[in-house]
Protein backbone atom coordinates (compact mmCIF):
# COMPACT_ATOMS: atom_id res chain seq x y z
CA UNK A 1 0.00 0.00 0.00
CA UNK A 2 1.40 3.39 -0.90
CA UNK A 3 1.05 6.54 1.25
CA UNK A 4 -0.71 8.66 -1.43
CA UNK A 5 -4.19 7.41 -0.52
CA UNK A 6 -3.60 8.20 3.14
CA UNK A 7 -2.67 11.82 2.36
CA UNK A 8 -5.80 12.25 0.20
CA UNK A 9 -8.01 10.86 2.98
CA UNK A 10 -6.32 13.11 5.54
CA UNK A 11 -6.95 16.16 3.33
CA UNK A 12 -10.60 15.17 2.83
CA UNK A 13 -11.04 14.69 6.59
CA UNK A 14 -9.52 18.10 7.30
CA UNK A 15 -11.83 19.76 4.74
CA UNK A 16 -14.89 18.10 6.28
CA UNK A 17 -13.82 19.10 9.80
CA UNK A 18 -13.19 22.66 8.66
CA UNK A 19 -16.66 22.89 7.11
CA UNK A 20 -18.27 21.40 10.22
CA UNK A 21 -16.39 23.85 12.46
CA UNK A 22 -17.53 26.81 10.32
CA UNK A 23 -21.13 25.58 10.29
CA UNK A 24 -21.20 25.10 14.08
CA UNK A 25 -19.65 28.52 14.71
CA UNK A 26 -22.15 30.32 12.49
CA UNK A 27 -25.19 28.38 13.75
CA UNK A 28 -24.38 28.54 17.45
CA UNK A 29 -21.37 30.67 18.40
CA UNK A 30 -19.64 29.95 21.70
CA UNK A 31 -20.80 32.43 24.38
CA UNK A 32 -18.12 34.92 25.42
CA UNK A 33 -18.26 33.86 29.10
CA UNK A 34 -17.55 30.26 28.08
CA UNK A 35 -14.54 31.36 26.04
CA UNK A 36 -13.24 33.48 28.95
CA UNK A 37 -13.60 30.52 31.31
CA UNK A 38 -11.80 28.22 28.86
CA UNK A 39 -8.91 30.66 28.42
CA UNK A 40 -8.73 31.21 32.19
CA UNK A 41 -8.52 27.48 32.84
CA UNK A 42 -5.42 27.24 30.66
CA UNK A 43 -3.92 30.46 32.00
CA UNK A 44 -4.40 29.21 35.56
CA UNK A 45 -2.25 26.14 35.06
CA UNK A 46 1.03 25.93 36.90
CA UNK A 47 3.85 23.66 35.85
CA UNK A 48 4.74 21.32 38.65
CA UNK A 49 1.43 21.72 40.48
CA UNK A 50 -0.39 18.55 41.46
CA UNK A 51 -3.97 18.25 40.27
CA UNK A 52 -6.51 17.34 42.96
CA UNK A 53 -9.25 15.30 41.31
CA UNK A 54 -12.94 15.83 42.05
CA UNK A 55 -14.07 12.50 43.52
CA UNK A 56 -17.38 13.44 45.09
CA UNK A 57 -20.01 16.10 44.33
CA UNK A 58 -23.30 16.22 46.24
CA UNK A 59 -25.01 17.76 43.18
CA UNK A 60 -24.15 14.66 41.15
CA UNK A 61 -25.47 12.17 43.69
CA UNK A 62 -22.21 10.22 43.91
CA UNK A 63 -20.61 8.86 47.03
CA UNK A 64 -21.17 9.54 50.72
CA UNK A 65 -21.47 13.31 50.30
CA UNK A 66 -25.04 12.87 49.11
CA UNK A 67 -26.07 11.79 52.60
CA UNK A 68 -24.95 15.09 54.09
CA UNK A 69 -27.84 17.51 54.50
CA UNK A 70 -26.71 20.96 53.37
CA UNK A 71 -30.08 22.47 52.59
CA UNK A 72 -31.37 23.75 49.28
CA UNK A 73 -28.45 26.14 48.69
CA UNK A 74 -25.64 23.86 49.87
CA UNK A 75 -23.19 21.70 47.98
CA UNK A 76 -20.34 19.52 49.16
CA UNK A 77 -17.30 18.72 46.99
CA UNK A 78 -14.39 16.40 47.78
CA UNK A 79 -11.08 16.58 45.91
CA UNK A 80 -8.48 13.80 46.24
CA UNK A 81 -4.90 15.05 46.73
CA UNK A 82 -2.44 12.91 44.70
CA UNK A 83 0.05 12.25 47.53
CA UNK A 84 -2.72 11.34 49.95
CA UNK A 85 -5.41 13.28 51.73
CA UNK A 86 -8.25 15.39 50.45
CA UNK A 87 -9.84 18.81 50.36
CA UNK A 88 -13.50 19.05 51.31
CA UNK A 89 -15.37 22.15 50.22
CA UNK A 90 -18.81 23.26 51.36
CA UNK A 91 -20.48 25.79 49.06
CA UNK A 92 -23.41 27.90 50.27
CA UNK A 93 -25.17 30.51 48.13
CA UNK A 94 -25.61 33.95 49.71
CA UNK A 95 -27.61 36.40 47.59
CA UNK A 96 -25.60 36.68 44.36
CA UNK A 97 -22.31 35.28 45.66
CA UNK A 98 -21.01 32.11 47.32
CA UNK A 99 -19.55 31.36 50.74
CA UNK A 100 -16.91 28.59 50.71
CA UNK A 101 -15.77 26.65 53.75
CA UNK A 102 -12.88 24.27 53.18
CA UNK A 103 -11.10 21.56 55.14
CA UNK A 104 -7.75 19.99 54.28
CA UNK A 105 -7.52 16.35 55.45
CA UNK A 106 -5.22 15.55 57.18
CA UNK A 107 -5.06 19.06 58.66
CA UNK A 108 -2.17 21.22 57.44
CA UNK A 109 -1.73 25.00 57.52
CA UNK A 110 -1.02 27.05 54.45
CA UNK A 111 -2.74 29.33 51.98
CA UNK A 112 -5.75 28.85 49.68
CA UNK A 113 -6.36 30.93 46.60
CA UNK A 114 -9.86 30.75 45.15
CA UNK A 115 -9.81 31.59 41.45
CA UNK A 116 -13.26 32.69 40.27
CA UNK A 117 -14.81 34.87 37.54
CA UNK A 118 -14.33 38.10 39.55
CA UNK A 119 -10.64 37.43 40.25
CA UNK A 120 -8.65 35.65 42.96
CA UNK A 121 -9.41 35.56 46.68
CA UNK A 122 -6.52 34.53 48.95
CA UNK A 123 -7.26 33.21 52.45
CA UNK A 124 -5.15 31.51 55.14
CA UNK A 125 -5.52 27.83 56.00
CA UNK A 126 -5.29 27.51 59.79
CA UNK A 127 -3.45 24.83 61.79
CA UNK A 128 -6.61 22.70 61.79
CA UNK A 129 -6.69 22.73 57.97
CA UNK A 130 -9.75 25.01 57.77
CA UNK A 131 -10.33 28.01 55.52
CA UNK A 132 -13.22 30.28 54.57
CA UNK A 133 -13.72 32.48 51.53
CA UNK A 134 -16.66 34.85 51.14
CA UNK A 135 -18.13 36.87 48.28
CA UNK A 136 -17.03 34.36 45.64
CA UNK A 137 -18.67 35.01 42.30
CA UNK A 138 -20.65 32.20 40.67
CA UNK A 139 -19.11 30.48 37.65
CA UNK A 140 -16.04 28.29 37.12
CA UNK A 141 -14.02 28.07 40.34
CA UNK A 142 -10.79 26.32 41.22
CA UNK A 143 -8.61 26.19 44.33
CA UNK A 144 -4.86 26.60 44.44
CA UNK A 145 -3.41 25.41 47.75
CA UNK A 146 0.06 25.92 49.17
CA UNK A 147 0.39 23.64 52.17
CA UNK A 148 3.22 24.10 54.63
CA UNK A 149 4.43 20.48 54.50
CA UNK A 150 3.47 19.50 50.96
CA UNK A 151 6.47 21.07 49.24
CA UNK A 152 4.39 21.77 46.15
CA UNK A 153 1.28 23.52 44.96
CA UNK A 154 -2.02 21.64 44.70
CA UNK A 155 -4.62 22.78 42.16
CA UNK A 156 -8.16 21.47 41.99
CA UNK A 157 -10.11 20.81 38.84
CA UNK A 158 -12.23 23.75 37.74
CA UNK A 159 -15.83 23.31 38.91
CA UNK A 160 -18.89 25.28 37.88
CA UNK A 161 -20.45 26.72 41.05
Amino acid sequence: MDGAGFDDENLADRLILSRLRDAAASAEPVPSEVLRAAYASFAGRTLGAELAELVCDSDMGDGPATTVRLGAAGRLLTFQIPRGGSVELQVVATDDTLHLTGQVVPPRPGEARVIHPAGTTTVPIDDLGSFTAQSIRRGPVRLRLRLAEAGCEIVTESVLL
